[in-house]
């Protein structure tokens, strides 16, 4: 009977066991799912204003003044580099998607980006977006063409940081490939499509360090605010788990998949801070 017991209560204590690993990889993929594509999504909006001024600041207008809100200053005019751009939203503007915007971002360009070897590196001065601050460098250099004769520029991020409303922060180092597929050359962003490889490490809002890889490269169109295809392997303190972007569509869904198989629909760019 003695015997009986402890074998049911060791069954008993190792299903608990279990349960608990099982719930605590499932808070933790939540947790660095939404981090991760939370820094994907503040890091593209980051990008397009960038890549906005980076392009069309004007010689003959050196400071610029858009919506009686944002303030656009360079220290050289058009075509003289290196340049610097600063995007100065002061204490609040909105911009695309509702989003409102403070604070400054500092752009500094080495030559016109369409150079090879020419590099853009973004900084930040007290900005928030959706209050949430961003810190962090992200610089960008075009690096020629790849041996298929496509585009290619090397994104390196280091210590991007985004600390939440309650204090939390997230952070992300960042070594990747973006593969321009069409639209380079043109002067709209709306008809670029390129790809994404590479791979990140960085730590969680919950203090969790983690790691990824693109295994499938990621797609990014300019008509869209979100990755649209692809998948990326996070490998956390407790579990690996892979995040597929979708399948094309522009609708900011994404599927989770653990360790044991089971699959979990997320919305990829919900902002969990927001009331």
């Amino acid at each position: 009977m003695r015997n009986r017991f402890l074998i049911l209560l060791s069954v008993s204590l190792l299903s608990l066991f279990i349960f608990s690993c099982n719930k605590e990889e499932t808070l933790d993929s939540q947790t660095v799912a939404e981090d991760m594509t939370a820094m994907e999504d503040i890091e593209n909006e980051m990008d397009e204003i960038a890549d906005a001024e980076a392009f069309n600041f004007a010689e003959e207008i050196p400071v610029e003044t858009r919506n009686d809100c944002v303030v656009i200053t360079t220290t050289e005019p058009r075509g003289v580099f290196p340049n610097t751009i600063t995007i100065d939203f002061g204490d609040g503007c909105e911009g695309d998607h509702g989003r409102v915007r403070k604070g400054k971002i500092f752009v500094n360009i080495s030559d016109n980006m369409h150079n090879p070897g020419a590099t853009r590196t973004v900084t930040f001065e007290n900005f928030f977006i959706d209050d949430v601050q961003v810190t962090g460098t992200r610089t960008l250099t075009n690096s020629g063409l790849n041996i298929d004769g496509k585009p290619t520029l090397s994104v390196s991020i280091t210590d991007f940081t985004l600390t939440f409303p309650n204090g939390e922060q997230a952070v992300k180092n960042v070594s990747r490939i973006h593969t321009f597929q069409q639209g380079f050359l043109t002067p709209t962003r709306l008809d670029d499509i390129w790809t994404i490889s590479g791979t990140t490490n960085g730590m969680t809002r919950d203090g969790k360090t983690f790691s990824t890889l693109i295994t499938t490269p990621l797609v990014r169109k300019g008509s869209c605010r979100w990755i649209v295809e692809g998948i990326m392997e996070i490998t956390t303190e407790t579990a690996t788990i892979s995040l597929d972007f979708g399948d094309g569509a522009c609708n900011g869904a994404g599927v989770i998949t653990l360790p044991d198989g089971t699959t979990k629909e997320i919305n990829l760019y919900r902002r969990w801070w927001k009331p």
